[in-house]
Parts: C-alpha cells; sequence; structure tokens
C-alpha cells in the first residue's frame, strides 16, 4: 500500500473509530455535537467514495435522536432493536446480529426498572384491575368481583362477600397471572413503628438506596434488582439493623455464609440476632437445623441471589413463618421462563436499569476483551501472557480437574467445592491470583481489578454477567478477560451477547 494511501486509510479508521466511540454516548452528542456527527458522517461518506449514495442530514438527525427500533412481538411485548454502537440496555436481552441487540420488553422488565424512560413513554400498557392477594383472598371489591372471578377463575374457589377465595396451593400461580397482566398484587403491610429502632451502622446509604430502604418501610416485602456493586448488601444491612427481632438470610453457596456473616460483624451489632443458612440445607429433609428455622418466626427473612428460589426445590420456602422479606438479585432472570416468580415469592420489586448506576458513578464499567483462538493451548498460552502482568486476579475455571492442573502448573491456589467456606474467601482475599471454580460466580463482593475466564459452563448468560460483576465491586474500573477458542465461540456466543446486551462493550482480539 503507498504512502498516501496508507495516510488516507488510517484518516478514514480514525474518523470511524471517533465515530463509534462519540455515538456511545449519544444522548450527550444529540445535545452537544449532533451537527458535528452529521457532518463527520457526510466527510466519512465522501472519503470512503460512497458519494454516489443519498445523504439526508436531516433524516440523519431524526435517527439520532431515536437510534432504535420498536416492533411487536405478541400481545403486550415488544421487540426492540439496538444498534451495538449505542451502549444501552433496553429490557430483557434477546439476541443479536452483526450490527444490533435485540431486547424484548414486557411487563417483567417494567418491573424489573430494564427500561428507560424515554422508551417507556413510547409503551403504554393497558389498565390493569386494582386486585389484592391477602390472607388466601383475592381482595377485588365489588365493582371488579365479577370481571376477576372470569378471568381468573382456574385458580379461585368461591366468592365471599366482595372478595374471592384463593384455591388453596394455587397462590403463587395466581400472583405470577396478576403479575404478567400487569397487576403488583402485594397488599402493603408497613413495618410498625413499634419494630423499628435507629440502625448502628458504620456506613452512609446512598439517596437511591435511601429510596429502595423507604420503599421497603411502605411496602414491607421488597425486591432490590440492581446491578453488581450498586451495594444491594448494605441497604439490607442498614433494614436487618433497623428492625428488632430475629432475622434470616437465605444464600446460595456456603462462601456467601462466611461472606454475610463477616460483613454484619464489620458493619453493625446485631449480628447476633441473624442466622445465615444456604437453600440446600433449608431443604436437607434430615436437617434438624432446618426443622427449627421452618418453626421459627422471623421478623425478617432476606433471599440473597432471589433468582435460586422459584427452583421446584426451594420456591417452598417463600412460606417460612416471617412478618416480612427482602428478595436481592443483580440478575432476575430465569431460563426456564418463570422469572415473574423472583417477584411473586419475594415482594414489591425495585429495579434500577443498569445504564442510570453507570451514569451516577455507582457502578463502573469494566474493561472486557474477548481473545479468541484455534485451541485450548492458544487460550493457555494467553493466559500464560495476561499473568505475567502483575494485578490481582481471579481466573474461573469450572472444571475441577483443569483447575487443580493449571493451579499447579502456574504455582497459584485453587479454590473450589472441596476448600472450606472460610478459606475460600481468605484465599481469594489475600492471593494476587486465584483459580477458582463456579463456587465464587455469584455474590462474592471483594476488591477484585482483573478476572480471566479460562473455563465456564456452556452458553449460561447468567454466568457471564456474574463474572464480570466481580470486577464492579470496587471503586475504579475493573478488567474482564474471556478466553474462547473459535468453535467455543461459534456454539456459546450468547454468553458475549449477553454482556452487549447490558450495555457493555466487549472488544474482540484474536490471540494468533
Amino acid at each position: 500500500m503507498e504512502k498516501e494511501e496508507l495516510e488516507k486509510y488510517n484518516k478514514i479508521k480514525r474518523l470511524g473509530e471517533d465515530f463509534s466511540l462519540a455515538l456511545q454516548d449519544f444522548k450527550e452528542i444529540i445535545a452537544k455535537e449532533q451537527d458535528q456527527v452529521v457532518e463527520l458522517t457526510q466527510t466519512m461518506i465522501e472519503e470512503t467514495r460512497f458519494s454516489q449514495y443519498d445523504y439526508d442530514p436531516e433524516l440523519f438527525k431524526e435517527y439520532l435522536r431515536e437510534p432504535y427500533v420498536i416492533f411487536p412481538v405478541e400481545k403486550e411485548v415488544w421487540g426492540v432493536a439496538v444498534p451495538k454502537y449505542v451502549q444501552i440496555s433496553v429490557g430483557f436481552f434477546w439476541y443479536s446480529t452483526n450490527t444490533h441487540n435485540v431486547f424484548k420488553v414486557d411487563r417483567m422488565t417494567s418491573y424489573f426498572g430494564e427500561i428507560p424512560k424515554a422508551l417507556a413513554d413510547r409503551l403504554k400498557f393497558k389498565d390493569s384491575l386494582p386486585l389484592k392477594i391477602f390472607d388466601g383472598l383475592l381482595l377485588t371489591g365489588i365493582e371488579h368481583q365479577d370481571e376477576a372471578w372470569t378471568r381468573y377463575r382456574k385458580h379461585l374457589s368461591r366468592k365471599e362477600g366482595s372478595d374471592i377465595k384463593i384455591k388453596r396451593g394455587h397462590e403463587f400461580d395466581l400472583q405470577g397471572k396478576l403479575l404478567n397482566d400487569g397487576i403488583l398484587p402485594y397488599f402493603i403491610q408497613p413495618v410498625s413503628k413499634e419494630l423499628l429502632r435507629e440502625p448502628e451502622v458504620d456506613f452512609t446509604l446512598f439517596d437511591f438506596q435511601k429510596e429502595g430502604k423507604q420503599t421497603f418501610l411502605e411496602k414491607g416485602s421488597t425486591g432490590f434488582y440492581w446491578a453488581m456493586g450498586s451495594g444491594k448488601t448494605f441497604v439490607t444491612m442498614d433494614i436487618i439493623a433497623s428492625i428488632k427481632g430475629p432475622k434470616l438470610v437465605i444464600v446460595p453457596t456456603a462462601t456467601l455464609i462466611h461472606q454475610w456473616r463477616n460483613r454484619l460483624k464489620k458493619h453493625t451489632k446485631v449480628e447476633h440476632e441473624v442466622e445465615v443458612v444456604t437453600y440446600q440445607l433449608l431443604t436437607h429433609a434430615t436437617s434438624k437445623r432446618a426443622e427449627s428455622i421452618k418453626n421459627k418466626e422471623y421478623s425478617l427473612v432476606v433471599f440473597d441471589e432471589a433468582h435460586w428460589l422459584p427452583a421446584n426445590n426451594y420456591k417452598k420456602l417463600a412460606l417460612l413463618k416471617t412478618r416480612h422479606r427482602i428478595g436481592l438479585s443483580a440478575t432476575p432472570f430465569r431460563e426456564d421462563k418463570n422469572s415473574w416468580l423472583i417477584i411473586a415469592l419475594t415482594g414489591y420489586p425495585v429495579g434500577m436499569n443498569w445504564d442510570v448506576l453507570f451514569a451516577m458513578g455507582i457502578v463502573k464499567k469494566p474493561d472486557i476483551t474477548l481473545y479468541l483462538g484455534r485451541s485450548f493451548q492458544d487460550k493457555k498460552q494467553k493466559l500464560e501472557e495476561l499473568l505475567k502482568i502483575p494485578i490481582k486476579t481471579v481466573v474461573f475455571c469450572d472444571s475441577i480437574d483443569l483447575g487443580k492442573r493449571l493451579s499447579k502448573q502456574f504455582g497459584y491456589p485453587f479454590v473450589h467445592g472441596e476448600t472450606s467456606p472460610k478459606e475460600r474467601i481468605d484465599i481469594i482475599d489475600s492471593a494476587s491470583v486465584c483459580f477458582v471454580s463456579r463456587v465464587g460466580d455469584q455474590g462474592l463482593s471483594l476488591d477484585i481489578p482483573r478476572v480471566i475466564e479460562i473455563d465456564f459452563h456452556a452458553g449460561s448468560r447468567r454466568q457471564e454477567i456474574q463474572r464480570t460483576g466481580r470486577t464492579m465491586h470496587r471503586t475504579e474500573k475493573g478488567e474482564h478477560n474471556i478466553l474462547m477458542t473459535y468453535k467455543e465461540h461459534d456454539s456459546y456466543h450468547k454468553r458475549i451477547d449477553a454482556l452487549e446486551g447490558k450495555g457493555l462493550r466487549v472488544r474482540k482480539v484474536s490471540i494468533n
């Protein structure tokens, strides 16, 4: 390539890069730099010799004001196609093309706070009935009783005065049906003043956390569905410290038992009032402790990583005796289409779009790089190169056998199911580099500047988002490196799609 041609090529390349980067924050561009972007686009078209195509600057300005397409999918479900260079999340990620991310938007996305306001204003859901569930009854009032009886007859047994009796065992299914119809059926049971006290904690909540706490105090049962690193645990500890009486926290792994206990001890003075157990223990048929917990009445039960709760083995735990409840999850979706149960089993949803948290600076977007190679040997070679850069690192490796081999080869510890829960946190926290199995996927709230994935669980979108989230529990921007073969990427690319669907940019690099 001649020098002049090379300079021209580099100039066009820089223009393209500048253009893509500028459009990432398209709202600010629209307000401050719209004319410059329009002129830049015209220049790009001319310099790439595509001037034979008509270009209408005014239409392009309209596009910048609304860079997405909305189309119907089914009743009260819409698809939203957004160009990939616009790094935003507008609902539940559905699929992607080479140029666009496509999301599904429905009632559930509005509950989890996943719909930006500009888009929500365009989607008008039909008005819903003002129905509530309380003490085995569907509270309808005379004016809505007949319509509710007709619409939800499958789950109802008989009319009782102005309300309707719910069939035994149908309460959760009815809640799901109501939620899908846009009805939040929770009968408000505010936390009584007699149960409250001034919390003794060593931290201060952000304004959005204070608003979340106030929602809980007003509703009595609440789910917090915010991104990793946004402080779901801290607002919950503040609530725990504010409520008198025995409390129970249920977690998916023994690692999180240790983490919750440490945090309660460090940041509050009420750790002696709180039991922390796993979902598995409470479903163990012969566990005396499980029976004791089931027979006890709590002032508050917290379901950490609440997306576990709808599983067949665990959803009966929603029947534990408690006056109030909280659900926590940064990934409130399930592949089995039972996401509605997360809300039904925990309480009034308090969600927030990740883009809002990024814009507020509460959570930092990590730098994500996908390294693609032809073989596992390529992946291991890149791992070795990355580990020569001295940054505190967690290397995720699902396979226990592979984790043990890599641990021995590189001389760093491997944390997995056989490692005691107490040692897991201590090892990860103290080691400069640590190999970790999937026991570290969820809820691990440590300052981890860099995450590397060399082995993973097929196409699990939740696992990918959770592992990226391990770098978001810090004040500075983290780094996530994903090592895949081209074959793995072809089979499991939806892991990467899930990250892009959350408004995260993934840089793709060939290993060789």
